[in-house]
């Protein structure tokens, strides 16, 4: 049996068709295959569950010229690290060409597109052409750490998207505080976490753009990329504890702009109290193009008196944080809402 392996470089095959049978390596319980067409038709049957494989009919019986495959969960959204590798196998009798397409990542998503169905041409065996949807987002990196895989999911479930759209694509920078009062926090994980998690924020909101991370003191060191394979958050809190002590220095550094300010880009400045420098923080943060956030690593501190007050947003990264506690997805979200105008559709899904 011929099989045809599409890539996002080599996304669509050509074949004759009578039936499909899809296969898809999830559990099988919690979802199930949806079918839009263009034109709509009622009269076009779902997929059907077959032995393991969900047989599919072929669009031009219908009068349809194009169909999509969706996957849908049933009620939550699939949980973070959730990925799906489908088969299709094309042809009357099972025995035909299959098509294996690339994996999708389904974390904190409710819904995917899978692929796309177009019938080309007429007569009694119509050739169909099986491609891999325009804008597929790629598979998360395997070895993302669990923390930014639990960010990536709860602001994917809280956006209803895989990533942004690129009119609010954005570079994301972190500044960490390298003062000797930030060794606690190295040292618990707690600096790791948080950075880890906004490492898998950018998964959504960075995609094509840039994820930095830095240390200020006097001046200003850039870590890395967060590349794949990488942990930006065990980078940044081992260079903090290998760094001698260190006490004084200025958070509102002018080189906090690591990126140039005609482009998108949030800036999360990390520190473990409200620091002296706060209104400059705020105010060299105001250009155009760019927007900061401070991070508060330690309990006790309101976020919402604090962001009324140095007149930008705040956060509390409280220590011991993990995405089993309660607080976590508020404050998931707090780091997230300050990413979109208030009046932008994104925003606006925050709210539901």
């Amino acid at each position: 049996m011929t099989t045809y392996e599409l890539t996002r470089d080599q996304g669509s095959v050509t074949l004759s068709s009578d039936r499909i049978m899809v296969h898809l390596d999830l559990p099988t319980t919690g979802w199930h295959l949806e079918v839009r067409t263009v034109p709509s038709s009622a009269a076009f049957p779902a997929p059907r569950l077959l032995g393991g494989q969900w047989l599919l009919q072929n669009p031009a019986a219908y009068a349809i010229d194009r169909a999509s495959l969706h996957v849908v969960s049933d009620g939550v959204p699939f949980a973070a690290g959730v990925e799906c590798r489908p088969t299709l196998d094309v042809g009357a009798t099972g025995a035909g060409p299959a098509v294996r397409l690339p994996a999708v990542d389904l974390s904190g998503i409710r819904s995917a597109i899978l692929v796309t169905l177009a019938v080309d041409g007429g007569g009694p065996h119509p050739q169909l052409t099986v491609a891999l949807p325009e804008g597929q987002v790629a598979p998360t990196d395997p070895s993302l750490s669990a923390a930014a895989r639990h960010a990536l999911a709860e602001v994917r479930s809280r956006l209803d998207s895989q990533v942004v759209d690129a009119s609010e694509n954005l570079n994301l920078t972190v500044c960490v505080d390298a003062s000797a009062s930030m060794l606690p926090v190295a040292q618990g994980g707690d600096l790791e976490a948080l950075v880890n998690a906004l490492h898998g924020m950018s998964h959504v909101l960075s995609w094509g753009k840039s994820f930095r991370v830095g240390l200020v003191d006097l001046d200003v060191t850039w870590l890395g990329s967060g590349a794949p394979g990488s942990s930006p958050g065990a980078a940044v809190a081992q260079e903090l504890l290998a760094r001698p002590a260190f006490i004084g220095g200025r958070l509102g550094h002018e080189q906090l702009v690591a990126n140039s300010v005609v482009d998108n880009t949030m800036t999360y400045v990390v520190t473990d109290s409200v620091p002296a420098d706060a209104e400059q923080i705020a105010r060299s943060g105001e250009v155009e193009g760019e927007a900061r956030h401070l991070v508060l690593m330690s309990a006790g501190h309101d976020d919402e008196a604090l962001t009324a007050a140095l007149g930008m947003p705040v956060s509390v990264w409280r220590p011991g944080l993990g995405p089993d506690d309660a607080d976590y997805r508020k404050t998931i979200y707090g780091l997230l809402r300050s990413c979109f105008d208030p009046r932008s559709d994104y925003a606006k899904r925050l709210l539901t």
